[in-house]
């Protein structure tokens, strides 16, 4: 999948296809390949085409004109399935809207199935600074670096829409914070998150997504163990085998490649270096054969993290996060380049500056 894919969605009225029109043809500028209905459909089952198309497109940019959303409380209603399709596919959700839309007044008044919408950043795109909007959207909204990997071939499971408006906030906050730094390099205080993941947990979920997503934050959180119980190990490593429970259910291998990070950080802390291996081994198997280019420099960045606590490792540590920096870099990728360079410059591959 090109991280240069892009769905439009949009209200088939006079603004939205105007809109429309001019957003694919800003983005077409750029060198992206957005898919607009009226422009791309091939001939066939529309019905059909429209879901694929969503699910094997990096990026869902959702127009916002008003009345856009109005009609949304219909279960059948286009614009209204494709962001549920767009929330239970993990692509990167974009909300976009020219300069006559206010999105607070839009959020009050649409029905209560689209309040998700708002969950994602909005992006506004202007009449008089269109060129310079449709920049800021292209470096700032859907870079390489957001772009998420591919679904599975018969996409994940649909989610009940009493999970929807849930799963679409935990996507979204969890995508890209999910990574697993070390210790020694900082990091959040994953212990006050413990709170929030149990109360989603006690919402009586039953997709698999949200619920793998929930275990999983409560796994990250016991990496630490801020009370010095020590029960932080045993405590996340079952909260770790129930998230690659569910999400291997779900279908969400970006997950599944930073649950199985996760789990390799909890057998090195347990001292089994041979399981660490073989769960780094394996999310790099499943990064690489779907293409997944940030899970991967994840996964290099976690290599080297585990290499370089074994003495005679230190050779195959410096090769690994050589790599992790240059993955990073050539993606972009802000939250974990000054990581991965702080353990570089610890294990004598970068000076510091």
């Amino acid at each position: 999948m090109s991280p240069k894919t892009v769905f439009i969605s949009y209200r088939r009225d006079d603004t939205g296809k105007s809109f429309a029109r001019n957003l694919k043809q800003g983005l077409t500028h750029r060198g992206y390949d957005a898919f607009l209905d009226v422009d791309d459909m091939p001939p066939g089952h529309w019905d059909e085409q429209i879901p694929d198309e969503v699910r094997h497109r990096s990026h869902f940019l959702l127009v916002l004109t008003p009345g856009a959303l109005d009609r949304c409380d219909h279960e059948d209603d286009w614009v209204r399935r494709e962001f549920e399709i767009a929330v239970t596919a993990g692509r990167n959700i974009v909300p976009v809207h020219g300069e006559s839309v206010d999105p607070g007044k839009l959020r009050q008044a649409c029905p209560e199935c689209m309040k998700g919408v708002f969950r994602y950043q909005c992006c506004p795109i202007r009449h008089k600074g269109f060129e310079k909007d449709i920049d800021e959207l292209e470096s700032r909204f859907i870079p390489r670096h957001k772009a998420p990997g591919p679904v599975t071939p018969h996409g994940p499971p649909p989610l009940p829409a009493a999970g929807l408006l849930l799963t679409g906030g935990l996507v979204s906050g969890l995508r890209g914070s999910l990574d697993v730094p070390p210790p020694q390099l900082g990091g959040h205080r994953w212990d006050e998150q413990v709170p929030a993941a149990e109360a989603l947990t006690n919402q009586r979920l039953t997709a698999a997504l949200p619920r793998g997503l929930c275990h999983l934050l409560k796994a990250r959180a016991c990496l630490v163990d801020p009370g010095g119980s020590g029960t932080a190990t045993t405590d996340g490593a079952g909260e770790i085998e129930q998230a690659l429970d569910f999400l291997r259910k779900s279908g969400f291998n970006e997950f599944v490649v930073r649950a199985l990070l996760i789990r390799a950080r909890f057998a090195s802390l347990d001292n089994r270096p041979q399981d660490a291996r073989t769960d780094i081994q394996n999310a790099r198997e499943i990064a690489t054969g779907q293409k997944m280019a940030l899970n991967s420099a994840e996964v290099d960045l976690e290599e080297a993290v585990f290499l370089a606590q074994l003495p005679d490792m230190q050779e195959q540590a410096r090769q690994a996060i050589r790599k992790a920096v240059h993955r990073l870099e050539e993606l972009d990728y802000g939250r974990l380049l000054p990581r991965a360079r702080q353990l570089a410059q610890s294990l004598g591959v970068l000076s510091h500056t």
